[in-house]
């Protein structure tokens, strides 16, 4: 929702990649500063989410919604003008989280509904081949044509073992682990020993979304390079 001075709303639609954020910032600052009113605040938005967002036909979570929690067209995150009722960088963000929420407080609901999400992604968002994700799915959970978003295949390469291991179950970050899809062209290998180098010809922010893919990948397979 977005507001002017007289606090009159001039936008009053929301969307769940919001709510995440949302959730991820409170969780975090309730860890940081052992803050309970933040904790239970993110607890609250965690269940409304849970309550208004998710389709329990699918697993899956709707995105866009107005005033009433009624369903809107997508079209705040369309990816290269094309609009599907799923993405990949919403459910990615709730995964996230949920890992936080989680880390802040062990919840038997926010395990499940991790741990679901988790199971979601692995089946649904990430291509066949795991070297990319979808990054549009429609309400049916079918892939649609779409751009292959890096930085956010990235992302998902340590956030998905990050959640399963917050979830405890080590059967789930192996298959996180081992399932991991490789992003490419963002780094290209080139001849210099057997380091990867960045192509900086690529956008920026993937480079900002590649360190702590490469940091993890590094402490995940013990490999310094």
């Amino acid at each position: 929702m977005v507001g002017e001075p007289r606090r009159r709303p001039l936008e009053t639609d929301k969307h769940v990649y919001a709510q995440a954020f949302g959730i991820y910032g409170l969780a975090a600052h309730a860890r940081a500063a052992g803050d309970s009113e933040s904790l239970e605040a993110a607890q609250r938005l965690f269940a409304l989410v849970e309550d208004r967002a998710r389709d329990r036909r699918t697993g899956s979570y709707g995105e866009a919604f107005d005033a009433e929690w009624r369903p809107l067209e997508n079209r705040r995150l369309a990816a290269g003008g094309l609009v599907g009722a799923r993405t990949g960088n919403t459910h990615l963000h709730l995964i996230e989280a949920y890992t936080g929420l989680l880390e802040a407080r062990p919840d038997r609901a926010a395990r499940a509904a991790l741990r679901a999400l988790l199971e979601l992604f692995l089946a649904r968002f990430i291509a066949p081949g795991a070297n990319h994700t979808h990054a549009l799915l429609d309400a049916t959970l079918r892939p649609l044509p779409g751009p292959i978003s890096y930085g956010h295949d990235i992302e998902a390469s340590w956030l998905l073992v990050t959640a399963a291991r917050a979830v405890g179950d080590d059967e789930l970050a192996v298959r996180n682990r081992h399932g991991r899809h490789q992003p490419r062209e963002v780094g290209r290998r080139r001849r210099a020993g057997s380091r990867w180098r960045l192509d900086y010809r690529t956008p920026r922010r993937w480079h900002g979304r590649c360190l702590p893919g490469l940091v993890g990948a590094g402490r995940g397979s013990g490999r310094a390079g």
